[in-house]
């Protein structure tokens, strides 16, 4: 497996640009949705997205895209890169993990420090942040570095056409027929889903992603199909009432489309070879970034209130480049701070898991957990082995 210091550059380049166009998306839907604005029932500055003539309005629509674009690419990224290791993980859940909740007991103490009239199964859900899904892309992933080692054996156990065979089916399934019955597909699903595909490409196909000119067609093949769909939705509900509302139905993290465009920007940020500590420094940060700038107390207060003083002292007239300086400064803003978070409290908090397990009893109980874990992929294992 490659270190965060061997990795190119151009891969954690692309991380950077992904939470940049996560923070675009948020700072996006903090505009488009009336429920951000509750606390202020005097404000009617929010944007409606259903289908439109309004170019400005189908502006926005597309930036809600951002987001699942960048998920994505954190997804296939993490797939890539942790797809040889079978070392327990154990010990980075948890670092990752105590983070996380001290992140979201600063804010939520921040918040209650500044006497901001926060709802009790708000400060419950911020008191258990992972359970509660707060940020759900880092639960989700906490997941998946806790199953990934299972994963890698399991994958190596299967010939190129099993894999592909597993692959194809988990893709038509959970990409093409969920999206279209049902968009409610968990997280976990989904990562695993593109584990299984990332690693078919990885073994049999490198080749052909290694080819600057295809990765660019397929990227504005898919950026331009991408528009077009949207283009169309938009139109339909123009004709059809029935489909006014549903501008944001292709909004899915299991979108074909979207998982082109992601995969595409992966392997032509992976060609590019150069090694930037400044890029990698900004780059370990972007977890941290996420969490942040999505906080929940942050996106249902701050993040509004921002949107009223522009609405109030500025006005609303080219929205579109505020949206994008609002997003900007957001985002560098919470790396300094993640920056600072990072040389600070996250070194303790790491010592402090580095202590914890180096304790005989710890790694005891460690080794039981992984015991059970690896007992219950076994018995996947030998079931999806059986089906091939």
């Amino acid at each position: 497996m490659e270190t965060q210091k061997e990795r190119n550059s151009g891969i954690e380049l692309l991380k950077i640009i992904a939470v940049f166009l996560i923070v675009i998306n948020h700072v996006t839907q903090t505009l488009v949705y009336k429920e951000f604005f509750n606390n202020l029932h005097f404000y009617d500055g929010y944007y409606n997205l259903t289908a439109t003539t309004d170019i400005t309005v189908f502006v926005l629509t597309c930036f809600r895209y951002f987001g699942t674009i960048g998920n994505l690419v954190f997804m296939i990224s993490s797939s890539y890169f942790l797809s040889n290791s079978e070392k327990n993980n154990l010990k980075k859940f948890f670092k990752l993990g105590l983070n996380t909740i001290i992140i979201s007991y600063i804010f939520l103490f921040t918040f209650l420090i500044a006497k901001v009239d926060l709802p009790k199964k708000e400060i419950i859900k911020s008191l258990f942040p992972i359970t509660s899904r707060n940020c759900w892309f880092i639960t989700t992933y906490l997941l998946f570095i806790l199953i990934v080692p299972f994963l890698n054996k399991l994958t190596k156990k299967l010939s190129q056409k099993q894999l592909l065979r597993v692959s194809y089916i988990l893709f038509i399934f959970y990409f093409i027929i969920s999206l279209i019955i049902s968009k409610h597909v968990s997280g976990i699903v989904i990562f695993i889903t593109i584990y299984f595909i990332v690693n078919y490409f990885k073994k049999y196909m490198e080749n052909f992603w290694n080819n600057k000119k295809r990765c660019i067609k397929l990227l504005v093949l898919g950026i331009v199909s991408l528009i077009i769909l949207q283009f169309l939705t938009n139109l339909i509900g123009l004709k059809f009432e029935f489909f006014k509302d549903k501008p944001l139905y292709w909004l899915a993290n299991n979108n074909p489309i979207i998982f082109t465009i992601s995969i595409s920007l992966f392997y032509l940020f992976k060609q590019m070879s150069f090694k930037s500590r400044f890029v990698n420094t900004v780059s370990s940060l972007s977890l941290y970034v996420y969490l942040a700038h999505d906080n929940a107390q942050f996106r249902a207060y701050t993040r509004v209130y921002i949107w009223h003083y522009i609405y109030e002292k500025i006005g609303y007239s080219y929205i579109i480049i505020k949206l994008l300086l609002y997003a900007l400064a957001l985002f560098i803003a919470f790396n300094v701070i993640s920056y600072i978070y990072k040389i600070t409290i996250e070194k303790i908090a790491n010592s402090i898991i580095e202590k914890i397990f180096n304790n005989d009893k710890i790694k005891n109980i460690c080794s039981k957990i992984e015991n059970k874990i690896k007992n219950t992929f076994n018995k996947i294992e030998s079931k999806i082995l059986y089906l091939n």
